[in-house]
């Protein structure tokens, strides 16, 4: 085996993530010649395949699941030595990564980063999207952003406050009846939540679609396919979107939790993201170690 480059390591894992590498040259900022490049040069380096093309997009190989949390590590471990080489310099600059809810990144943390930008233009983000608690202790975040608070003895967690539910709906659905309206949700394999529950119990109609991406029911809403159960704030914040009354008292609301590791909650940079969003959030709190 030759040896390994990190950067046609990193293009690889861009890749895994993405499912393509025309969505992967996007997330590195380069072009899709050069992913295919560098995909083509690891492969040389571990003398296998690690993808399979199909219409779906990139289908690793079982080199590539060997391959996917070595890489992960690796990838970890860079950051570590970046942010530590960025720290000592004690300014307000460099990578914060961020884990994110889905619906929390695009339609509440991404907008309100230009202006924390504004005040730190050395302030760089990288933004995960997942349902997973992400393994703060292993810097694989330096921040997160979930609705169901951690524990453990090195995270800090502040309460930023709840989010109130709502049927959410195109102005198209405004005084029908509710018998008639059709709906459409979130359908994630293992994952129970008090939304879905409560749309299997009080919806009167079957689905009419079902995704495992809370932006595809959202477009969905906003198309006018159907209704859904989500935050009031996804209506707030659209005037696209409206909320129907329910027949039924809603699920309670759903706290958000800002969660770091101790070791790493007065770095400069973790310092200026955690206050901005305790800033944005409007809520005092609660702070747990």
């Amino acid at each position: 085996m030759h040896d390994l480059q990190w950067d046609d390591l990193r293009t690889f894992l861009a890749a895994h993530r993405a499912g393509s590498f025309s969505r992967a040259a996007v997330l590195l900022g380069t072009q899709q010649s050069t992913v295919s490049r560098r995909i083509a040069a690891l492969e040389h380096a571990l003398g296998g395949a690690l993808f399979h093309r199909s219409r779906g997009g990139l289908v690793p190989t079982a080199l590539a699941a060997a391959v996917i949390d070595e890489a992960e590590l690796a990838e970890a471990a860079i950051r570590r030595v970046q942010a530590r080489v960025e720290d000592l310099e004690g300014s307000v600059a460099g990578v914060v990564r961020i884990a994110v809810a889905p619906g929390l990144a695009h339609h509440w943390l991404i907008p309100l980063l230009p202006q924390l930008r504004t005040r730190h233009p050395d302030l760089r983000f990288d933004i995960v999207v997942s349902m997973s608690i992400a393994d703060l202790t292993r810097r694989e975040a330096d921040l997160a952003l979930r609705f169901v608070q951690p524990t453990g003895e090195d995270l800090i967690a502040r309460r930023l406050g709840a989010l109130e539910h709502g049927v959410i709906a195109h102005p198209k659905w405004a005084g029908t009846p509710w018998e008639a309206l059709d709906w459409v949700g979130v359908d994630m394999p293992g994952i129970a939540s008090d939304e879905g529950s409560w749309a299997a119990r009080h919806g009167a109609r079957p689905p009419v679609l079902r995704s495992t991406d809370w932006e595809a029911v959202h477009a969905a809403v906003r198309a006018g396919l159907g209704v859904t159960i989500s935050t009031r704030r996804l209506a707030d914040d659209d005037p696209g979107l409206i909320v129907i009354d329910a027949p039924a008292p809603l699920p309670p609301p759903l706290p958000l939790w800002l969660v770091t590791h101790r070791a790493t909650r007065t770095l400069p940079r973790v310092d200026a993201v955690w206050q901005a969003i305790v800033g944005w959030s409007g809520e005092p709190g609660s702070r747990t170690g």
